[in-house]
């Protein structure tokens, strides 16, 4: 399952008129198109508006609103009850429009319990990534990353594009869900990785999987797809590498070998003296 969420999170000013419900208001924004949502509790028969400042409206919870022109616009929004008129609450909430806007979608890759994600994302000139797993694990802030889960179980995960030159114009949030399990089975799979300063090469031959699918793990949040790579590394250290072999998906096998390698080089430099 795909779900889709636009997110920006501008200052909120709420009245309260009656008490006896309770409601916040959030807005999301990419370029000059516009999503509300207004989260409510304690009606019966809840009712909706969103006035978007510019002459238009919709009575729902939810709404998506595209402007025709920039400029700053203030939402109102309204959560009553129509079987209790001591349930009212209102508010509103400024939008600044100026166009623009990114794009963004991600990409999931799981063998057994080992899920990692690829993002692809497009428009921000100071582009920023947020990799939430979903299981309470700490984030991951790049465009590709891996992580392995405790327990089987189906997880949201979130990722987030952000441009930090234009936050009004260009933040989303995309979730995908993903199903991993532990797998057993007949996979077997073997690694060498060769090392040449800052560069590793590594290459995996499996056998066993009905369909096979690699991967290979760099150790630093990175990956590629496929039975062979090579990768660069841009700090020295000590990085885990590994390879993942199986088939994709609940069903089948899975397995890993990985290999420790040391990245004592980074780049090269030169001097000419004269």
């Amino acid at each position: 399952m795909k779900k889709i969420y636009l997110l920006i999170v501008f200052a909120l000013t709420v009245t309260l008129i009656k008490a006896q419900c309770d409601a916040t208001f959030e807005i999301v924004a990419n370029g000059n198109e516009v999503s509300g949502t207004i989260i409510g509790t304690g009606a019966t028969v809840p009712f909706y508006t969103i006035d978007w400042g510019d002459g238009g409206s919709d009575f729902s919870q939810y709404a998506t609103h595209i402007y025709a022109n920039p400029g700053p616009y203030t939402i109102t929004w309204v959560y009553t009850d129509l079987a209790n008129t001591e349930c009212l609450q209102t508010g509103t909430q400024q939008v600044i429009i100026t166009g623009g806007g990114c794009s963004m979608d991600f990409t999931t890759y799981s063998f057994g319990l080992t899920t990692s994600v690829l993002v692809t994302a497009s428009g921000a000139g100071a582009p920023a990534y947020t990799i939430d797993w979903g299981d309470g694990s700490p984030f991951d802030y790049s465009d590709q990353a891996g992580h392995i889960y405790a327990a089987d179980g189906t997880y949201t995960i979130c990722v987030t594009y952000q441009d930090y030159d234009n936050l009004d114009n260009c933040t989303l949030l995309q979730c995908h869900d993903v199903t991993v399990v532990a797998q057993a089975g007949d996979c077997t799979v073997n690694l060498t990785v060769t090392i040449d300063g800052s560069i590793v090469s590594a290459d995996a031959v499996g056998t066993g999987a009905i369909n096979e699918n690699y991967m290979i793990t760099w150790g630093d949040n990175s990956f590629d797809n496929g039975s062979t790579g090579t990768h660069s590394y841009e700090v020295a250290g000590t990085y885990t590498v590994c390879a993942l072999y199986g088939d994709l998906g609940p069903d089948g096998c899975t397995t890993s070998d990985c290999e420790d390698v040391v990245v004592q080089k980074i780049g090269a430099c030169t001097l000419d003296v004269t």
